[in-house]
């Protein structure tokens, strides 16, 4: 199941990639991990709230660690 979600966040990054938004050298594997753990492990292990403020700040992390995630 987890499957077709992963090659959509890699399909999102592929296009940042082609765009030049996000390194060519992006480890996909990676980064695909970035986009879809931090929500899914507040959303399902801690049962955490996700307000516009927080959202705004992990949307901010997550770009600065796909900028450094390269190979």
């Amino acid at each position: 199941m987890t499957a077709p979600r992963r090659a959509a966040a890699r399909a999102i990054l592929q296009g940042a990639i082609d765009r030049g938004e996000l390194p060519a050298g992006l480890d996909l594997d990676l980064g695909t991990d970035l986009l879809i753990a931090p929500l899914a492990f507040r959303v399902l292990v801690i049962q955490g709230s996700s307000d516009d403020e927080y959202l705004e700040t992990l949307t901010n992390a997550i770009e600065a660690a796909l900028r450094a995630a390269v190979r």
